[in-house]
């Protein structure tokens, strides 16, 4: 009797260990590395489709492929019009997002150190690519710099030529001083 209860006690236990684990594998991440310390703002903006994901109805419900969903132009247009989303800050040049349920997200920079530009946004969908359920990514970002004057510019050209007239008037000078002196004054 009591071995039947510890199988039935043990076959409890792992039913209910898989159902837990099924429904953590229903849920994703999304860890951001960034080049600097910043802000990063995540929100959700569609739904998955079998054909791609479908926007949702406050960014007007269109039906995306998974080639829109890749496009710059979508995701900057989605991130002028996103509203309600999750900010997190980096805790050494990491932001992490979990428990994410499955859709279409955007990925905002908000803020970033002086002198750097934050990553252009992008799009991702929980699960990637179909079953990739944690994704991390080190999106590209600018470096903030002044560019240096270009030939001609600044303070180069009207230096050079000033210098030119100086040492040119010098020459003069002394090219009358020299003659001066042999025509005997």
């Amino acid at each position: 009797m009591l071995r039947k209860v510890f199988a039935v006690l043990f076959c409890l236990g792992v039913l209910l260990g898989s159902v837990s684990a099924m429904a953590a594998a229903e849920t994703g991440t999304i860890g951001i590395m960034l080049d600097r310390e910043g802000e990063v703002t995540l929100y959700r903006v569609g739904d998955m489709t079998a054909e791609g994901c479908r926007l949702l109805e406050r960014y007007g419900g269109l039906e995306l492929s998974f080639d829109d969903i890749l496009s710059p132009d979508m995701a900057s247009w989605l991130a002028q019009e996103a509203e309600g989303g999750t900010t997190r800050e980096s805790v050494d040049c990491l932001v992490t997002f979990d428990g994410l349920e499955q859709g279409l997200y955007l990925l905002v920079q908000t803020t970033t150190e002086v002198g750097h530009y934050p990553f252009s946004p992008f799009l991702v969908t929980i699960p990637w690519d179909g079953d990739q359920w944690s994704i991390r990514t080190r999106p590209r970002t600018e470096e903030g710099t002044e560019e240096s004057p270009k030939t001609g510019q600044g303070m180069g050209l009207p230096l050079a030529v000033g210098l030119m007239l100086v040492s040119g008037m010098g020459l003069m000078g002394c090219a009358a001083v020299e003659r001066g002196k042999s025509e005997g004054k």
